[in-house]
């Protein structure tokens, strides 16, 4: 609605969508959004605390945020959300994406 209403009044915004599945089994909470589809040229980081059950799966791809797979771990799903649409930069940030302290908001323009 807020692209539409942008594109409407003569300022022209893109839109993005990014998709999302979720399913609940077992007590497991599984997302998928944006595209996660095996691919080769992916790098794949991994955001997992020793102690938790939650788990996220983050799909890069030529140095952009494409998608995720969480695990238990919807409270960062909006953030993730944006960072995808955004088309963020996460080159070179592996290392501090796999490490659950750090705060994915900040990567957010």
């Amino acid at each position: 609605g807020r692209v539409a209403a942008l594109n409407m009044v003569g300022k022209s915004q893109p839109f993005k969508l990014v998709s999302s599945y979720n399913t609940n089994g077992f007590d497991i909470n599984i997302t998928f959004v944006g595209d996660v589809r095996p691919e080769k040229g992916r790098r794949v980081i991994t955001r997992k605390s020793p102690d938790s059950k939650n788990i996220i799966q983050l799909f890069e791809r030529f140095g952009e945020l494409v998608g995720a797979t969480l695990i238990n771990g919807t409270e960062e799903l909006p953030i993730i959300v944006k960072l995808i649409e955004q088309d963020i930069k996460i080159t070179g940030l592996e290392e501090r994406l796999a490490d659950v302290a750090f705060d994915l908001k900040s990567l957010i323009k």
